[in-house]
């Protein structure tokens, strides 16, 4: 299976532009059908902690732009799309991720962002439930930016069967060497593929150094984006995540 991940400079508060963005990324490749797309945090707005009224959307609601725009793009490349924003679900806010994938009209699975952070707590509620979905022999559990810093989460997914993790992430350019880092220890203490997808460019509060990538269960980086507006890739295989899980069963020590 391939998994595509996308960076670019998140036009502000500007759903439609970046959903223009989006797909003129993908304009650039031949997505393989059966596939993963990723998106970075808040990837229709750009990271807000304090956002404006109208801009949170009910992810129930097919007719909500974000899932609107996001279940048609999973309709045309026949992958897995994972994306999210701002849901405002039973009157609180929240930081969301959605799964969708074709003829679905809405998200198959969500996940909302259990520790928001410092900036996020004032007006965000927490998330409480991991979330793992299965696609194409990969049990894939998603993460939002200040998650990957917490790795009992990980843990917690790895016991409800994950093999592949995936963080969107607007993680700033002052704390960039921190990013890999705590996804190749995330890949490695938990034998899984993990796929980390962060913008770009610069919103009011700050600036992003991307650095997106895609590591292997072994901590070997397949791919990895500079600073620049791209799409990086590769192939992944669920086998390799059992074969190496079989040769070195570190794991066996968690569970017993």
């Amino acid at each position: 299976m391939r998994v595509y991940l996308l960076q670019w400079n998140i036009i502000w508060n500007d759903k439609f532009a970046n959903f223009d963005k989006v797909r003129s990324l993908l304009d650039s490749q031949s997505v393989e059908a059966g596939g993963l797309i990723l998106l970075p945090e808040m990837f229709a707005t750009g990271f807000m902690h304090a956002p404006k009224a109208g801009i949170a959307e009910d992810f129930s609601n097919p007719n909500s732009p974000t899932v609107s725009f996001l279940s048609s793009l999973a309709n045309e490349t026949s992958c897995l799309v994972l994306g999210g924003g701002i849901s405002n679900s039973k009157n609180e806010l929240k930081n969301h991720v959605g799964f969708f994938e074709k003829n679905n009209g809405v998200e198959s699975a969500g996940y909302e962002k259990i520790k928001p952070f410092f900036s996020e707590k004032k007006n965000f509620q927490p998330g409480s439930e991991i979330s793992v979905f299965n696609w194409n022999n990969f049990q894939i559990s998603s993460f939002i930016c200040y998650d990957l810093r917490f790795p009992e989460l990980f843990r917690k997914a790895i016991s409800l069967g994950a093999t592949a993790f995936y963080v969107g992430a607007s993680w700033p350019s002052i704390r960039q060497s921190h990013w890999k880092t705590l996804l190749r220890a995330r890949a490695i203490e938990n034998q899984a593929y993990i796929f980390g997808v962060n913008r770009t460019g610069k919103d009011p509060y700050t600036s992003y150094s991307g650095g997106s990538c895609i590591i292997s269960p072994k901590g070997e980086i397949l791919a990895e984006a500079s600073d620049e507006e791209c799409v990086i890739s590769a192939e992944i295989d669920s086998n390799e995540v059992l074969e190496w899980r079989q040769e070195f069963p570190v794991l066996n020590d968690f569970f017993t």
